[in-house]
């Protein structure tokens, strides 16, 4: 059985290079992806063009995109 580990920017993360050097930094420490939620918390990218940035610029990490308005179901959205 495989685990794999993914991570999330903090909250204040409201730039393309702040996501960018976020995203090579999470690459280089050997985790598997990148969440990002649609519900913002503080002011940040819109999460389809943050996971866009991330795919850009990574070549194995995962990016996922967890929906606010389907947190009660706990779904989410992969993009590989």
């Amino acid at each position: 059985m495989k685990v794999r580990f993914a991570i999330s920017p903090h909250a204040g993360t409201s730039s393309a290079g702040e996501l960018l050097a976020f995203a090579e930094s999470v690459q280089r420490s050997g985790f598997d992806g990148i969440w990002l939620s649609d519900l913002p918390i503080a002011p940040v990218l819109d999460p389809l063009l943050g996971l866009a940035l991330v795919a850009g610029r990574t070549t194995r990490l995962r990016l996922v995109l967890h929906p606010a308005s389907s947190l009660s179901d706990r779904s989410v959205i992969r993009v590989f």
